[in-house]
């Protein structure tokens, strides 16, 4: 029962494939049979055409002949399309006109030229006719013709190119000389301002001792003058406002005469202070001033004594108009005391700085100037941050400073901290100072930023040294380590424009050199050839054994090209002339 149901099976697949491939063959019967059909009425077609033409016998036929253009209508038909395009009546070219019309206007001539030759007779003659309107225009073509782009390997091309390269490098010398004149302006600036800082040395200790002792000085005068006016109305009040409350207080009167000749005094010994030639006399004067306040000061306690037992013994009395007098006189003493104690001050002060001037142990300073001077002398070695940073730390391990501080310059940077502070914090707090910023003092101690430096001086340091001491001199440094920094800058830009002026001028002397042999080779070709075709020509001309004035005619050609040839060359010695003009300026930049 298996068998033949696999029987069947198979033979029912069998009979699905006969089916499909009767059906492919049925559809490729059915588009033969049309492919034929139509091949059928395209050949009876072809016969109905030819069934009507009549037929000529071969003995009747005429060979077929080629008829001649008509030249004229073709002409007329040239022109009519040119005076369409352009308005113009005759069909000149012109190489304004739009290219069509100038296609018109050339197809135009050359159809006439044509005309003319059909019209000639004999061959010779008909040839002759066409080469001379054909060279005419032709010759028309060429003298309004663009320029032709020249060829990749064209030596003159080449030589324009460099040419104009070499105009360029010459520009840019130009430039670099006026950059080379600017960087050698700031060179001298920046000599003038070390020399000035140098002699600033010199001068600095002295000047600081003349503007401080100056300052004193004039402020003791205010308070003296202040101090004289002050006794003098005491004076007043005493023997002038109410000369019968005080005639017969002796004490009181005598008091009051010696603060009077202590005023005076004080005014003289001031006087002989000005006068003074040295700081050792100004210092005696300046003692003698300073016992004569001290007197006055006692003179001062004991008359406000008097006065207040006098008060209590007008009160007592009940005489209170009296001793509001006296109370007004009290309140003028204890405007003088005051007075006398700012004078006191201010005298102790000056005697003390005249002290310092003049004492035998002032090595201090003299220190400090003498490192000074040695980093003025060895800065200008410096080129770099590094150099100006080592100098500066050489400077205050030799004067004992226990600071921080940091040299800044164009991004670069070098610290150094001799303090008891943490590098990490006082780096930071340095980093955020602004150049040219005002003196800072915080917990740490004095902040400053001058030029390329950054410091900080620690509290410590404001004992034995003065902030505005500490000020000046780091300005000076600061200032001097910025000068340099930036003249080792210029220094070292001038070094590389230098560097490359050199090898702008080593190249451009290389092909300076490399264009006069091109140039002479290039030169030397074109001559042999141009001689070559003009030899050419006339043996050309020559063989062709044409007519007596048609050979005149191309030998006048020929001879103008010549000429034309060597006006050119000629016109050579100008680019001579000019790489001889380059090669010197090149000469004269070494």
């Amino acid at each position: 029962m298996a068998d033949v149901n696999l029987l069947v099976i198979i033979l029912a697949q069998l009979l699905v494939l006969v089916l499909i491939a009767a059906s492919v063959l049925l559809w490729w019967v059915i588009r033969l049979r049309r492919q034929t059909r139509r091949l059928m009425n395209l050949c009876q077609r072809l016969r109905a055409g030819r069934s009507t033409e009549p037929e000529t016998p071969d003995s009747e036929r005429e060979p077929t002949q080629e008829a001649a253009p008509d030249w004229a209508a073709l002409a007329a038909q040239s022109l009519e399309r040119y005076r369409h395009l352009t308005g113009k009546a005759l069909g000149d070219y012109a190489p304004q006109d739009p290219f069509s019309a100038r296609i018109a206007s050339v197809r135009y001539q050359y159809l006439q030229a044509e005309q003319e030759a059909n019209e000639a007779t004999g061959e010779q003659a008909a040839w002759l006719v066409l080469e001379r309107r054909v060279a005419r225009l032709i010759t028309l073509l060429l003298n309004n013709a663009k320029p032709v782009v020249e060829p990749e390997n064209d030596r003159e091309r080449l030589l324009r190119q460099r040419l104009k390269a070499l105009r360029q490098v010459e520009t840019d010398n130009k430039k670099l000389h006026s950059e080379n004149a600017t960087l050698a302006r700031r060179i001298d600036k920046l000599n003038s301002y070390r020399r000035k800082y140098q002699a600033l040395i010199a001068h600095l200790q002295r000047q600081t001792q003349t503007d401080d002792g100056r300052v004193s000085l004039s402020s003791v005068l205010a308070s003296q003058d202040k101090h004289r006016d002050l006794v003098a109305k005491v004076h007043h009040q005493v023997h002038k406002a109410d000369p019968d409350l005080y005639r017969d207080k002796r004490p009181v009167l005598a008091q009051v005469a010696a603060l009077q000749d202590g005023a005076g005094a004080a005014s003289r010994w001031l006087e002989q202070v000005q006068q003074a030639p040295n700081d050792d006399q100004q210092r005696a004067f300046v003692e003698k001033l300073r016992l004569t306040n001290q007197a006055q000061r006692k003179t001062i306690v004991e008359l406000q004594g008097e006065l207040r037992c006098l008060r209590r013994a007008l009160r007592d009395a009940e005489e209170h108009s009296a001793s509001d007098e006296v109370a007004r006189l009290e309140q003028l003493v204890r405007e003088t005391e005051s007075c006398i104690q700012t004078l006191e001050s201010e005298v102790d002060d000056l005697y003390a700085k005249l002290e310092v001037s003049v004492a035998p142990d002032s090595g201090g300073n003299d220190a400090v100037f003498l490192q000074l001077q040695v980093f003025a002398r060895e800065v200008v070695s410096a080129s770099s941050v590094e150099e100006v940073a080592s100098l500066l730390a050489r400077v205050f391990t030799a004067l004992d400073w226990p600071l921080a501080f940091a040299v800044t310059h164009a991004g670069a940077q070098r610290f150094y901290n001799f303090s008891e502070y943490p590098d990490a914090g006082i780096k930071q707090t340095l980093a955020t100072l602004e150049a040219e910023a005002e003196p800072v003092e915080n917990e740490r101690g004095l902040l400053l930023a001058v030029g390329a430096l950054r410091a900080l001086f620690p509290v410590q340091m404001q004992v034995s040294l003065r902030a505005a001491q500490l000020v000046e001199w780091s300005h000076f440094l600061g200032t001097l380590a910025e000068l340099q920094l930036e003249h080792a800058n210029d220094l070292y830009e001038l070094q590389n424009h230098q560097l490359r002026i050199a090898e702008l001028v080593t190249g451009v002397k290389e092909s300076v050199a490399n264009i006069e042999i091109q140039y002479a080779y290039g030169t030397e070709q074109a001559q042999v050839l141009v001689d070559n075709l003009i030899v050419e020509m006339r043996q050309l001309v020559a063989m062709a054994e044409l007519e007596h004035g048609l050979s005149e005619v191309f030998e006048a050609a020929i001879s103008e090209a010549a000429d034309r040839f060597a006006i050119l060359r000629q016109t050579g010695g100008v680019v001579d002339s000019e790489i001889a003009k380059l090669a010197q300026t090149l000469d004269q930049l070494d």
